[in-house]
């Protein structure tokens, strides 16, 4: 968590504050009211329920915390925006150091494939070498042995 927060932006931090503040002063004012209208209206109270007078303050309560509401929404829209940009440079650098890593390793195949194919004949040379037996002569007549070739 602590990395997070060296990662933000000053002006991320701002944008995230000014959500946090919209956000708490909506249920400040959600709160008060819901205070305010509790000495006049009660559901289960003696005194009847006036449908027009409360739609009026709900409709004023609903208006105003819903409007700052949904502009700390708008606020942590905009920062989530701005923290998945960042996220996916973040991305793309790791693929491009992917991609060269790759072809580092191709270039290390191919010399180590190579290198292989030539200690492998050399050591099939050295195998024909030694297996190598010069012709003879046994009793006047001339003998070949000849090579093998190591399978």
């Amino acid at each position: 968590m602590k990395n997070y927060f060296k990662n933000i932006s000053p002006s991320e931090f701002i944008i995230g504050l000014f959500a946090l503040i919209f956000s708490v002063t909506g249920l400040i004012i959600l709160f008060i009211f819901i205070f305010q209208l509790r000495r006049d209206y009660q559901a289960l109270g003696p005194n009847n329920i006036l449908l027009e007078e409360t739609g009026q303050a709900g409709d004023f309560i609903g208006g105003l915390v819903g409007s700052v509401w949904a502009f700390a929404g708008v606020l942590l829209f905009f920062l989530a925006l701005r923290v998945q940009r960042k996220e996916l440079g973040t991305q793309l650098e790791e693929l491009k150091l992917q991609r060269e890593e790759l072809k580092l390793q191709r270039e290390e195949f191919k010399t180590t494939r190579i290198t292989n194919v030539i200690y492998r004949q050399l050591e099939l040379a050295e195998k024909i070498i030694d297996n190598f037996t010069p012709s003879t002569r046994v009793n006047g007549n001339i003998r070949n042995k000849g090579y093998k070739i190591p399978a």
